[in-house]
């Protein structure tokens, strides 16, 4: 039981510390096409809209979270922030998708919360 205890701990571990990937951009697609990339060291507020409905992406501390959008259930804004390699924040209503990514190589294809 010792064992099989300190190889779950040290599995746990190891896929914590390898996979541990920050991100470098953010790239934002609006209704299935890339609509920003935008790097994680520019702070700010971005709009990100298709005539029809409005997000509004923040960046602070290579940070990302999504500030305000005009969908009914606001699940987007209440996500919370994001940073590493592979985590998204998805606004089904608005069709929108946030994606954390980097140039560094990682055998995870995405996280999430």
């Amino acid at each position: 039981l010792i064992v099989l205890i300190v190889i779950a701990i040290g599995s746990w571990i190891a896929v914590t510390v390898l996979f541990d990937v920050n991100g470098d951009y953010v790239e934002v697609i609006v209704d299935n096409h890339v609509q920003k990339v935008i790097s994680l060291n520019d702070d700010g507020e971005y709009q990100v809209d298709d005539g029809e409905y409005s997000n509004i992406i923040t960046i602070k501390n290579r940070e990302v979270y999504m500030k305000s959008s005009d969908c009914p259930d606001q699940i987007c804004v209440k996500q919370g922030k994001i940073k590493k390699q592979g985590e998204s924040i998805i606004c089904l209503p608005n069709k929108v998708v946030v994606t954390v990514k980097s140039d560094t190589k990682s055998d995870i294809d995405s996280i999430s919360k």
